[in-house]
Formats: structure tokens, sequence, C-alpha cells
């Protein structure tokens, strides 16, 4: 074989090798994109939008496969957050759903690679680019406000950024990224849940509530406490659950309302507790209100299970049902609702009951029973 001939099969050889390694880095992993989904995304509806398309590999707890994201595309709200670093990094999402924001880190970054400019809004056929302007209360532009925080490790040199961005509206979000891009898809949540509560413990922060004689409880930690137990149980449905507060915070009562309005959520439940001047009242009851939704369902109906429920549970004496119109988290609804009256802190005997943690447990276990009756009854309905 002579040299020109070798020289050839040579460079042929070469040609084979350069065209391998390209399909190998062309279909590795680190290539795929990649979606970060909040914890419910396994609970989402279909998606029948038609604007960008994107193949994922989704990273959740495995509920869901690769197969059954495949094909998912961004609605009509979006954002996209351009990365000036051409690689995939790691994402993590925070909702803070009660005050309409989201907070994405992004971290191992090389510089600080996210601007005012890199953040861009899309809203149908229209697009906006850097801070919001101030303008009318309704307005194309869905965000209010963003901003930017950057940390550096002192060990690897590498930047961690923050973006935390304030919306004009509450939405269920799906945040994904590829090489150049972050993508968070904004949804109504109606448009992803099948099933949506709010759940809702009463008072908290600088409102403590009633309290136990010497106030040595107050109400306020009781009510947590139930809904902390309660969401336990309930995150473990397939049900898209809000709760206006899960620390001891202060929270007022329209913007408590004024959300569960807004998500469109099928139930309202709220917890309390009772108190009075006198030791002697003793006893559960549940306030609702006058909702009837269009498939017959009824407040009324809804207060009925949960107090059957809590009854079952407390063994109190039966206060009842309270039809409502004053209190304004009960009549501002626009949903069946349901306020339980657990007991009466300044009754010695019920306030001993409620100290007690498996007491509180027990609660919680009979009101997430009352959900779940509730909507079975709901179904039965549609």
């Amino acid at each position: 074989m002579n040299d020109q001939r070798l020289k050839l099969l040579a460079i042929h050889s070469l040609t084979i090798m350069l065209v391998v390694i390209v399909i190998a880095i062309a279909i590795s992993p680190s290539n795929q994109q990649k979606i970060y989904a909040d914890e419910n995304i396994n609970k989402s509806k279909s998606d029948d939008s038609k604007n960008i398309q994107l193949e994922v590999e989704v990273i959740t707890d495995g509920i869901i496969s690769k197969d059954e994201l495949k094909g998912n595309t961004l609605g009509d709200k979006y954002l996209v957050i351009k990365k000036d670093e051409k690689s995939l990094f790691p994402v993590n999402f925070q909702d803070y759903y009660m005050d309409r924001s989201i907070e994405i880190t992004v971290k191992g970054l090389k510089d600080k690679t996210f601007y005012d400019s890199s953040i861009l809004r899309v809203n149908g056929d229209k697009t906006f680019v850097g801070l919001p302007a101030i303008t009318e209360e309704e307005t194309l532009d869905f965000v209010k406000s963003f901003h930017i925080n950057y940390t550096k490790s002192e060990t690897t040199g590498l930047y961690t950024a923050v973006i935390y961005i304030t919306f004009n509206n509450i939405y269920a979000s799906l945040v994904y990224q590829d090489d150049e891009n972050i993508y968070i898809d904004l949804r109504r949540p109606k448009d992803v849940y099948d099933k949506i509560i709010v759940v809702d413990a009463g008072h908290g922060g600088t409102d403590p509530g009633t309290y136990s004689q010497g106030e040595e409880y107050y109400e306020k930690e009781i009510n947590l406490s139930i809904v902390l137990y309660l969401q336990e149980l309930l995150d473990r449905e397939d049900i898209k659950v809000y709760y206006t507060r899960t620390s001891d915070e202060t929270i007022f009562l329209n913007p408590r309302v004024y959300f569960a309005n807004d998500v469109e959520a099928d139930f309202f439940i709220s917890i309390h507790c009772n108190g009075n001047e006198s030791s002697e009242p003793r006893g559960g009851e549940v306030l609702y209100n006058d909702i009837k939704l269009d498939n017959g369902f009824t407040s009324e109906q809804l207060a009925q299970i949960c107090l059957d429920e809590l009854i079952s549970v407390t063994h109190n004496v039966n206060r009842g049902l309270v039809k409502e119109e004053e209190v304004i988290i009960v009549k501002k609804a626009k949903m069946p609702m349901a306020l339980l009256e657990v007991g009466f802190m300044s009754n010695t005997e019920e306030m001993d009951f409620l100290a007690k943690e498996r007491n509180r447990r027990d609660i919680a276990k009979g009101i997430h029973k009352a959900i779940m009756k509730a909507y079975e009854e709901l179904e039965n309905y549609n």
C-alpha cells in the first residue's frame, strides 16, 4: 500500500471519528432541556396551548414520566430569562403565592449574568423587557416588579442569582430551562389543577385571637397547629392546597378571602377556636355562607359535613350550623365556605382537650375526612 493511499485512509478514519464525536455531544444528557416544576406538577391537567414547543426531561418525584411531559408547550403568558452563559444550571423555584410572587434561584454562575434586560415578559403577541412601567392597574405587562440579588461563594468563586418576581395576579408557575433560557410558564390555577382548596389558620402574628384562662395558650397557636397536622394529610391527596399561613405571621382578613376567590377554590376551610368571658359555654360549631354552586352543592352542605366529623372527634356539645353574614372571610367568599369553631378555649375542659397534641392531630384527621367526603359529594352533583 503506497503512502498516498495510507494518507487518504488516515484522513477518512479521522473524519469518521469526528462525526462520531459530534453526534455523541449532540445527544448527551447535558444538552437536553430540563424542567424544574413545583411539587404539585403531578396534579396538572393536560395542555392544549400551541406556542413554544419544549422537549423536556422532568425532575420531580418520579410520578410523571418523561414521555408524559414530552410535547409540553408554553401558554399565552410566560417569562423568558436569558442566560449569558450557555449552559444548564441548578435552578430552584419557590412560590410565595400569598404575596403573588415567585423566587428563582440559579446556582453555579461564573459571573453576574442576569440584568434587567434579561427578563422578557410575553403576553400573547406583546413582549415587555426591562423594569415594568408604572401604569394603570389593568396592564398587559403582568409583572409588577422584580429584582435580582447575587451572592458569591468564597470557596468556589461562583455566583448564585436570586430573582424575585411579583405579579399582578395569582398564577400556577411551571419552570423550564434549556441552554439559552429559563422559561416560566404562567397559568390560571384552574387550568392546571382539577381540585383546589384554600385552608386558613385563623389569626396569627400580631392578632392572637382568643385565649385560655391565664393566657397560657393563644388561639393563633392552636389554629396553626391543627392546620400543620392537616397539611401532612392533605399533601398526600390529589388536591392542590393553598395555605394562607404556615407560620406565625400577620395576614389580614381581606387578603385571605380575596386569595381564595382569585384562585377559584372549590372550598374555603378556616380553622378557629371560640372564647367567652364566661367559662361555661362549650361545644363546636361551623359558620357558613349562602353560596350555592350551579350544580346544586351548597356551603351549608360543606359546613354540615365538617360539623359532623368535628363532633365525632371531639365529642363536644354540638352547637350546630351558623349562617354568617357579618364575618368578612365568610360573607365575601365566592365558594362554599366553612369556618370551624373547634371548641372554647375559655372552657377549662375543652382547653385541656385542645392542649393535647394527639387531640389536635385527631381534629386534623376529622377535617381531612370531611374535605374528602365533601369532594365525593361534589362529584355526585357533577
